[in-house]
Order: C-alpha cells, then sequence, then structure tokens
C-alpha cells in the first residue's frame, strides 16, 4: 500500500488497530451473551468487508477516482462503528451494576462500573451510579470524586449535587452539604430526597422552623414515606409541641410498622403528655421488635407506666424483666409490696415491706403498711406490737392509735383499750368512724382538734 494512494499511512495503522480491539470484543461479548450471535456475527462479516475495501491494492479505481473523499467517510464510518460498539459494551456493563447496586451487592457493582467506564470514559451514569456505590460502602472520598466527575459531564444534574451534599453531610461538614443542597433544588426544587436532608441538616443546625419547612415540602413531593413524617415529628418534638409529634410518629409506624427508632419517640412524646397507657403500649411493641434487646432504661419505665395506670399484674411481671441491679433494692420491694398489696395478695406484699425494712429501717411509711396489713389480717397482737414502736416516731398518727385501741379491745385487754381510744379521738379520729362498740367509751370531755 502506496503513500501516495492514501496519503494518510497513520491513520490507516490506527484505523486497523482500532479493528483488531473490535474484533476482540465482539468475540467477547459473543461468549458473554450467546442470543446475540447472530447479530454480531453480522456486524463483523459487514464491518471486514468494508476494511477490505479501504485496505486493498485490488480497487485502484476506487481509491484513485474518488481519492480523499472516500476514504475519509469509510475510516470516519469505521471509527463511529467501533465507539458505538464500545458505547454498547459500557451499557451492557452499567446495567449489569445496576443490578448489583440493587441486590446490595455494591462492591460487585463497582467492578461492573469500572468495566464500563473502561469502554467510555465519559459515562456519566457509570459516575454517578459507582459514587452511591462508594457512599453505601462509606468510601466517602471516593464517592465525591465520583459525583464530582458527574457533574463537570452534567453539570445540570440535581441528583448528583444531592449526592455530594450527602458525603458532606456524612462528614459533619454541614455548611457544605447546605451549598450543594441548595444548588440541587435550584435546579430541580421538586427534589423530595434533598428537602429531606437538607431538613435534617437544619435539625442538628438548631434551625428547627426551617426543617419544619423542608419536610412539609418533602412530603408535599415525596408523598406519605416514614422517614418523613419521623424527620417532622422530631421538629414538633424540639419546638414542645408532643401532640403534633406523637401523629407524625402514628403515621410513620403505620408505613413502617418494624422500625423500632419510630416507637422510642412515639413512647417519648406520649411520655411528655402523661400518656402511660400508650407509652406502655409503645414499650411492648418495641420489646416485640427487638425481644429483649432494649434498653434497661424502657424496661424501668413500663414499670412505672403500669403503676402509674394501676395495671398491678403486668407491673408485677414488668419488674420480673428488671435487671439484676435494680431488684431487690428499696424501690423494687417498695413497688411490688404496693403491687401486692392492691392485688390484696398481703403475705407477699409484707414480705417484700420486710424486705426493704431490712435495709431501710427508717422507712416509716413502709412501716405503717406493714401495720395495715396485720390491721387487715386481725394479727393483733403483731399489731400492738409493732405499732407502739412505730408511734414512737409518729406520735400524731391517729390512724394508727385507733388501730392499737381495736386490738386491745378484740383481746379483751379492757385496761388498755381506752388511753388509745381518745388518743385517736384528741389527733382527729372522729367518733362516727369508730366501730360501734367502741364509740361509748370515747370520753364527752375531749374534743376534736
Amino acid at each position: 500500500m502506496s503513500k501516495g494512494a492514501f496519503g494518510c499511512e497513520n491513520v490507516v495503522v490506527i484505523t486497523v488497530y482500532n479493528a483488531m480491539k473490535f474484533f476482540a470484543k465482539i468475540a467477547e461479548l459473543c461468549w458473554f451473551f450467546p442470543k446475540k450471535q447472530h447479530f454480531l456475527q453480522n456486524a463483523v462479516f459487514i464491518f471486514t468487508k468494508i476494511a477490505f475495501l479501504c485496505l486493498s491494492e485490488y480497487v485502484p479505481f476506487f481509491f484513485t477516482t474518488l481519492k480523499t473523499p472516500i476514504i475519509a467517510f469509510v475510516l470516519w464510518t469505521m471509527t463511529a462503528f467501533c465507539v458505538f460498539a464500545q458505547n454498547q459494551w459500557a451499557k451492557e456493563y452499567f446495567q449489569r451494576g445496576e443490578i448489583e447496586l440493587y441486590l446490595g451487592d455494591h462492591k460487585q457493582a463497582i467492578t461492573q462500573y469500572d468495566l464500563a467506564l473502561k469502554q467510555w470514559v465519559g459515562y456519566a451514569d457509570a459516575y454517578f451510579s459507582r459514587g452511591r456505590a462508594y457512599l453505601r460502602l462509606q468510601e466517602r472520598q471516593k464517592a465525591a470524586q465520583d459525583f464530582y466527575e458527574t457533574i463537570r459531564l452534567q453539570p445540570n444534574r440535581a441528583e448528583a449535587y444531592f449526592y455530594l451534599g450527602a458525603v458532606f453531610k456524612e462528614n459533619k461538614e454541614y455548611d457544605r452539604a447546605l451549598e450543594h443542597f441548595n444548588r440541587a433544588l435550584q435546579l430541580d426544587n421538586t427534589l423530595p430526597i434533598a428537602y429531606n436532608y437538607r431538613a435534617e441538616v437544619y435539625r442538628i443546625q438548631g434551625l428547627v422552623s426551617l426543617a419544619l419547612e423542608d419536610y412539609n415540602k418533602a412530603i408535599q413531593y415525596g408523598g406519605k414515606q416514614a422517614p418523613l413524617f419521623f424527620g417532622r415529628g422530631k421538629c414538633w418534638l424540639s419546638l414542645s409541641k408532643p401532640q403534633e409529634a406523637v401523629a407524625d410518629f402514628t403515621q410513620a409506624i403505620q408505613l413502617e410498622t418494624r422500625q423500632p427508632l419510630y416507637y422510642q419517640y412515639r413512647l417519648e412524646a406520649n411520655f411528655v403528655l402523661g400518656e402511660y397507657a400508650q407509652t406502655a403500649q409503645d414499650i411492648e411493641h418495641l420489646i416485640g421488635v427487638l425481644g429483649g434487646n432494649i434498653e434497661p432504661t424502657y424496661k424501668s419505665l413500663l414499670v412505672f407506666c403500669y403503676l402509674q395506670t394501676k395495671n398491678w399484674q403486668k407491673a408485677i411481671q414488668a419488674m420480673e424483666n428488671l435487671p439484676t441491679e435494680q431488684k431487690n433494692t428499696p424501690t423494687f420491694w417498695a413497688n411490688r409490696g404496693d403491687c401486692y398489696l392492691a392485688l390484696q395478695k398481703n403475705k407477699e406484699a409484707l414480705a417484700d415491706y420486710q424486705a426493704l425494712l431490712a435495709v431501710a429501717p427508717d422507712s416509716v411509711a413502709h412501716k405503717k403498711k406493714c401495720l395495715s396489713i396485720w390491721w387487715a389480717g386481725k394479727d393483733y397482737s403483731k399489731l400492738i406490737d409493732e405499732a407502739m414502736l412505730y408511734l414512737e416516731a409518729r406520735t400524731q398518727d391517729a390512724e394508727v392509735w385507733y388501730w392499737v385501741a381495736f386490738a386491745h379491745f378484740a383481746l379483751d385487754h379492757k385496761k388498755d383499750f381506752k388511753i388509745p381510744l381518745n388518743t385517736a379521738h384528741i389527733l382527729g379520729y372522729k367518733r362516727e368512724d369508730m366501730d360501734t362498740r367502741l364509740q361509748p367509751y370515747v370520753k364527752k370531755g375531749f374534743k376534736q382538734r
């Protein structure tokens, strides 16, 4: 082949080299996609014919007559076909990467995007998706590089600015994150995820009112999504509006019933409202979702809610699930004793109160509860002995003085019941509230205080 015939030896050499690369890729693609072999083989055949015409020494008229224009056209056609084929291969690799990304295999997705970019270095979608994969792997620097490259290739792509802002948000560079979220929303003011992330940054920075506005727009453009209602609920909670917060957390729970975080925040809002029954239900749901792996604070809170709603049996059951360090303490014995007392299980209540008094003997209130159990159980001898010790510290307790008087009367201690009886009357125990058998013994000269 002479230089005079073509006048462009180097171009021909490059073209032949590209043709060889093309044949190799065709073979590779045929191996990967056997269903497309027939089409690809025909393409190779046509390409070979064109190359043969270009390089043949046996059609001098073709070249000498039409010369450079025909050669240029043929070479341009060959190059364009090579580029088209490479772009198609790039798209094939890209689609494989998208599938891997959807399935959660981020490393394999990155491998496919790398192969796509080797075929097509200006493939913006591949840079964008690879950046998302890197971000999910917490390789934020690499993700940022890919999003910057996407923006260079597609400067008006709102999602690329958003994801770049997300990288800065993860790095806690909130001002730079806001800058890119703002740019994303300038390009697409209906992008709900950008409103959502910008709202989170506003909330972190204490700009709760601005965050609330963004959550409203995110819900407007993004529809009913649990994270959006959850985020707005946190804003209401920060603004000391627990009722609105409960409404949004409830919406989030209805959309995602297995998300424990939603229950945690709703129970806090309900607790602020004093809705202890609803708080207890949320803790029960939380236990159902997390099993036994909940914080001890919530177990204690559950006991408190049951006590407040007078659900004594459930309170006892909840106390059994408290951590070991919270059991066998004065508070534990006091609360469980109160539950047993309310359920009229006096024997169990007395055991808990006595266990408490063994370590906290100065607890006057629980001493009186023990006395009330002996009084209700008609254990008058025990009542008298313990009551006299109690009255040494609480001389003004009219009710206990009356219990002592009645106990002496019931035991037929005729000489011992009158003084405590009249002492109770002096301290304010009404005559009409006494047993009718004792009323005649109240001295008329004694006046109630």
